[in-house]
């Protein structure tokens, strides 16, 4: 059934590394400007900055692997059979089309209008479907929603055993609890110290 691929956007992982750097540089320059009373009153800004950096530009991808394709997104992931791929979309992004409704992907954004004229050329590692393993790479929309048609097309075959059948959405906890909580310390410690 072939390898298992995640996809994660390149650029989503820079503005994420951008992030950590912001909210290291404004944590220093708390530190040298005002000291430990200056880190503990804004220092939670810098924290929720680099807590809404990972949750939306780190952790987002897309999974294709023989049980299914993942999309996980920023507070909610989505475990898709492949007979629950009624159809995929790449115009604004990957959407796929299920019984469950549009689905859609941060781990596979459209390209951006400087590479918009620019045809994605799929690396002949991810159109392989006799492959092993687990490997990283990084596409569009149009390059992942390819893998994903190919792969979905193969309903014909035997699916490995413990293949996800139908589509189950589950919450992100973990990105919930570290945004929303970085982001109500960052409202009370300005607030109240201030």
């Amino acid at each position: 059934m072939g390898p298992t691929i995640v996809f994660r956007p390149t650029s989503a992982r820079v503005y994420a590394v951008l992030c950590w750097i912001v909210a290291l540089a404004m944590l220093l320059a708390f530190a040298t400007n005002g000291g430990l009373a200056e880190v503990l009153q804004y220092g939670p800004v810098a924290l929720a900055i680099a807590a809404l950096g990972w949750a939306v530009f780190w952790q987002p991808h897309v999974r294709v692997e023989a049980r299914g394709v993942t999309l996980a997104n920023v507070f909610r992931t989505h475990e898709v059979g492949w007979e629950a791929v009624e159809r995929v979309e790449t115009r604004w992004g990957l959407n796929l089309r299920t019984p469950a409704g549009r689905l859609s992907a941060w781990g596979a954004p459209a390209k951006g209008a400087l590479f918009a004229g620019r045809r994605s050329e799929a690396q002949p590692e991810l159109l392989d479907t006799d492959g092993t393993g687990t490997f990283a790479a990084s596409g569009d929309s149009v390059l992942v929603g390819r893998v994903i048609e190919l792969r979905a097309g193969q309903a014909g075959l035997p699916r490995p055993a413990g293949a996800w059948t139908g589509v189950r959405s589950t919450t992100n906890v973990a990105a919930v609890v570290a945004v929303v909580g970085a982001v109500t310390l960052a409202v009370v410690a300005a607030t109240t110290l201030g």
